[in-house]
């Protein structure tokens, strides 16, 4: 049986699950799940981007690279929500800067909702 590798597509795609856990658990109101939740989805975004993975092709990440933003920008919302709810107020700019690397690299959606 041939192995098949995986695309970036598939890589990124459960991420989306992830995305929407974090989502729940706020509006459940249990926002240290919210902020762990969608503080490993950026992480491990960041990650793949960040990546020089041999077995990703440039090409694959042209194509999907709209909906990493979506996902960016969605996880960095709940992120930036939950720590709001948890009065970390304070650390938000923090915490992103050392996600993304940098003010500029942060999506500006995820500014919108603090």
């Amino acid at each position: 049986m041939e192995e098949v590798e995986p695309t970036f597509n598939s890589t990124i795609h459960p991420f989306w699950e992830d995305i929407e856990r974090a989502e729940s658990y706020l509006v459940c109101c249990m926002y240290d799940e919210a902020a762990s939740c969608s503080h490993s989805v950026l992480k491990s975004l960041l990650e793949i981007i960040n990546s020089n993975n041999n077995n990703i092709h440039n090409h694959e990440i042209a194509e999907c690279n709209d909906e990493l933003d979506d996902m960016l920008e969605s996880a960095g919302m709940a992120f930036v929500q939950s720590l709001n709810q948890l009065g970390r107020i304070s650390e938000i700019l923090k915490e992103l800067k050392m996600l993304f690397g940098s003010v500029t690299a942060i999506p500006a959606h995820v500014f919108y909702t603090g």
